[in-house]
């Protein structure tokens, strides 16, 4: 795919040469697999950080993946920690003045505590 001029290679890193291509990747995967793969992404990356402080660096990152896969939730426990870590990441888009990206994320916790009741 390099050679090809698809994926460019950046030290350890591949990335899209272009996002219709990195689109057309991703419409290849079957829609009933997408929300297991988002959520398994999710975990991998939260599972990653060896720290608080790491987490919160990419705290957008991670719960941008674990929210595309919440319908793939199985366990109560992994639901509740997936609204906490909706309203930690609000609490650092309020701090951070993206009010519209924290109302994402709480309705993101909320429909997540509407599930569990």
């Amino acid at each position: 795919a390099v050679e090809e001029g698809l994926v460019n290679k950046s030290g350890p890193e591949y990335f899209f040469a272009h996002d219709q291509i990195e689109s057309a990747a991703y419409s290849l995967i079957p829609e009933k697999h997408q929300g297991p793969w988002h959520l398994s992404i999710g975990k991998k990356l939260l599972s990653s950080f060896n720290s608080e402080k790491e987490i919160e660096r990419f705290i957008f990152l991670i719960i941008d993946q674990l929210n595309r896969g919440k319908h793939s939730i199985k366990e109560e426990a992994e639901r509740i920690s997936l609204i906490e870590l909706n309203y930690r990441a609000a609490k650092k888009a309020i701090s951070s003045s993206m009010f519209s990206n924290a109302s994402h994320y709480l309705k993101e916790g909320i429909s997540l505590v509407d599930e569990t009741h």
